[in-house]
């Protein structure tokens, strides 16, 4: 029998045995009424023949009474089973739900805790121990000091002279004699329309973190195919705003001209106008030199 079929209580084995036994016992019981009207047989057989039937006839009484119990019984054994399974499917979904709802709380464990997305100092703290932050709220400021990025405004007619890969030497109004080295990591794609000027991106290295972020500076980009020019040692300009000017010694006299600059080759400068070839220019103590100061030269 399949899931779900229903039972026919004449199908029953005890049931369909006892109607096999009271059909014969009928035909038994007709054939002896004939016989007994026509005398060949005696009223005693007559009696045990309808005697027979009619304890077969209680016999099926009885099967089918216990046929209809064993029904009974399945079908409420079927509705526990159906009460089970019920069960496990509930059971089932409480377990998908704890654990979904376990996932959620390791998340939010998680989300908690807030961790560095780099090496540094922190600059500022906004959020405080035990304040609320939302997923968009800003907790500290982190800064990272090893390597910084440099922003160097290209004006338009040298944008052709410059590349990812070029080397940047700066200088800072804190340490005017010391050069520090750096690479060109970034070309921005367009010119900016109002300035006209090419923003590009350095990375310099931070030696002894001495250079501080959000300082000012002086950047010279070495070129990349030099062509010939008047070079001087970069040590021997001196950037006053967005003065650029040496001291040329003349006659032990200095000589403050004013100059305007190229790209950076190593150590040397590009000078376009108010230098001349084979003039000599002061290298050093150079806050200490002005126009008519008489120098000695070493």
């Amino acid at each position: 029998m399949k899931d779900g079929e229903t039972f026919d209580i004449e199908t029953f084995s005890q049931v369909r045995s006892v109607n096999a036994q009271l059909e014969l016992a009928e035909k038994e019981l007709r054939r002896a009424e004939r016989l007994l009207e026509t005398g060949d047989i005696a009223r005693t057989i007559y009696d045990q023949r309808k005697s027979q039937r009619d304890a077969l006839l209680g016999q099926l009484a009885d099967a089918r009474s216990n046929a209809a119990v064993a029904v009974k019984a399945i079908d409420t054994a079927r509705a526990q089973v159906d009460t089970a399974r019920t069960a496990v499917g509930n059971a089932r979904a409480a377990v998908a739900a704890a654990q979904t709802n376990t996932e959620t709380a390791r998340k939010a464990i998680a989300d908690a805790v807030v961790l560095a997305p780099i090496s540094g100092y922190i600059s500022e703290r906004v959020a405080d121990v035990g304040e609320f932050a939302s997923t968009n709220s800003k907790i500290a400021t982190i800064l990272r000091t090893s390597v910084l990025r440099l922003k160097i405004d290209i004006p338009e007619q040298s944008i052709g002279k410059v590349a990812v890969g070029q080397g940047v030497s700066i200088q800072t109004s804190a340490y005017p004699d010391r050069n520090f080295a750096g690479t060109i990591v970034r070309v921005a794609p367009d010119i900016n329309a109002t300035s006209r000027v090419l923003t590009v991106e350095a990375e310099v290295e931070n030696v002894n973190g001495l250079l501080k972020p959000g300082q000012f500076a002086t950047a010279r980009i070495t070129q990349s195919k030099p062509e010939p020019a008047v070079m001087i040692p970069a040590s021997a300009v001196r950037t006053d705003g967005e003065n650029n000017k040496v001291f040329v010694i003349k006659d032990g006299v200095a000589e403050e001209r004013q100059v305007q600059l190229g790209l950076l080759e190593n150590n040397l400068i590009e000078v376009k106008q108010g230098v001349r070839e084979n003039e000599t220019v002061a290298t050093n103590n150079l806050d200490k030199l002005g126009d008519g100061v008489i120098v000695r030269q070493q």
